[in-house]
């Protein structure tokens, strides 16, 4: 029962703007305007935006995609309430840029969100996308009613499919599979709460 109270109390610390501790080494806080730097550093590298579909695109795209989410969680943040989308940024314990974790409704689908992350070269093979992916699972089934929440990547994508993998374990019911695109499969994994949807 503490416990529960004690993640609660830091959820609220969350929401309201402030870092929260993932690991010894690794936080996350809600999106501000000065992260985007980091961001689009990150989206510039061929190594990264190759497992994008969004990327790379001219800055300006960037800018158009990711100020109006940093301006709705700003708004978000002064009303006490979670953003439309939560988008959440990983740092190191220097402060360094170690990721963004996404969690995205479905639209008309109440109930249903998809999570998403994108880590810089540097941060990948540290576990730190499967920390991240399970922690944003987590508070979309805790704090944002979620009953349904899935995530796909590119089936090129070993690391992000790993991720995939290791977040079936962590479900007691999933399914996963490869689905077709345009360009190439994606591999898809999909968590369902215990709740019957809303």
């Amino acid at each position: 029962m503490q416990k529960q109270k004690q993640k609660q109390e830091q959820y609220q610390l969350l929401k309201q703007g402030h870092s929260y501790q993932l690991s010894e080494t690794l936080s996350v806080q809600l999106i501000r305007q000065s992260d985007l730097a980091d961001i689009i550093k990150m989206l510039e590298n061929p190594n990264v935006n190759q497992y994008l579909f969004f990327a790379p695109s001219p800055v300006e795209v960037y800018e158009a995609f990711f100020n109006p989410i940093i301006d709705n969680t700003q708004q978000a943040i002064k009303e006490n309430n979670w953003p439309d989308s939560p988008t959440f940024i990983l740092r190191d314990k220097e402060g360094a840029y170690m990721g963004m974790i996404g969690i995205t409704p479905a639209m008309m689908l109440a109930g249903n969100f998809e999570v998403g992350h994108q880590l810089p070269e540097h941060a990948w093979g540290k576990g730190i996308g499967t920390l991240g992916c399970q922690f944003a699972t987590t508070l979309a089934f805790e704090q944002l009613g979620a009953h349904k929440v899935s995530a796909d990547c590119y089936a090129s994508n070993f690391g992000s499919a790993r991720v995939l993998e290791k977040k079936q374990v962590h479900s007691r019911r999933a399914s996963a599979g490869l689905l077709p695109t345009r360009r190439r499969f994606r591999r898809q994994a999909v968590v369902w709460h215990d709740r019957q949807p809303v």
